[in-house]
């Protein structure tokens, strides 16, 4: 399948899902619309996997762990919410590792405007976020990790527009985190819906980026797998 003809189909997905959002569904719709953006992200990535340059085992493994954490999310239980943040860690120390294999390129300002970005976000956290004591340090210890992914991408990047998709990627992943966190325990919209389309809209269209980016390496975006 064609990137831009899987991007059409992706796109679908996600506007459906966002749709079942605005119902305020959150029946066997919720259950089978939320899952199914990362099981198409998998599915494509799986089918790409067999003509790639690129070893992509460990990024595959990232949207795996990505899977599993989607569906704990979903059961409102502080049991699963921990679960679900650790299957999350797990994915994004997979897309490290996925960019390690590439290697790095090192640039200090690079570096530092991400630690910058970074140090802004986690202000945002500890001064307008009033974490639960039991969970302070397993989310402080998600945001590092998800802090490691932004530097390790941002280091990877190379001039190039393609390049560029998995850093704004994994930038709005951190800003769908953060809203989760400022959703659940700090003063965010009054409208629950609202929350969860910002939340969704940005997680959707990072992990999409970061594919997109990732894949359309081997070859230009519209040319035949």
């Amino acid at each position: 399948m064609k990137i831009l003809d899987f991007l059409k189909l992706y796109g679908a997905l996600v506007l459906f899902h966002l749709a079942v959002i605005y119902r305020q569904d959150e029946g066997q719709m919720l259950w089978l619309s939320k899952p199914l953006l990362l099981v198409s992200l998998l599915a494509f990535a799986w089918h790409k996997k067999t003509d790639s340059k690129q070893d992509l085992s460990a990024f595959i493994g990232a949207l795996f762990f990505s899977l599993v954490g989607d569906i704990a999310l979903m059961i409102p239980d502080k049991m699963y919410f921990l679960l679900g943040m650790g299957a999350f860690a797990l994915a994004h120390l997979a897309y490290i590792l996925h960019y390690l294999k590439k290697g790095l390129k090192w640039n200090f300002t690079v570096l530092i405007s991400a630690v910058v970005v970074l140090a802004i976000a986690f202000y945002g956290l500890i001064t307008l976020i009033d974490l639960p004591e039991e969970l302070s340090l397993p989310v402080y210890l998600y945001f590092v990790i998800i802090g490691g992914h932004f530097i390790i991408s941002a280091l990877t990047f190379k001039s190039g527009k393609i390049n560029l998709y998995p850093l704004i990627g994994i930038l709005l992943f951190l800003f769908s985190d953060w809203w989760i966190a400022y959703h659940k325990f700090g003063d965010a919209l009054a409208v629950e819906w609202h929350n969860n389309l910002i939340i969704m809209l940005s997680y959707a269209a990072a992990q999409g980026l970061i594919v997109l980016g990732v894949l359309a390496q081997d070859d230009q975006i519209g040319s035949t797998s």
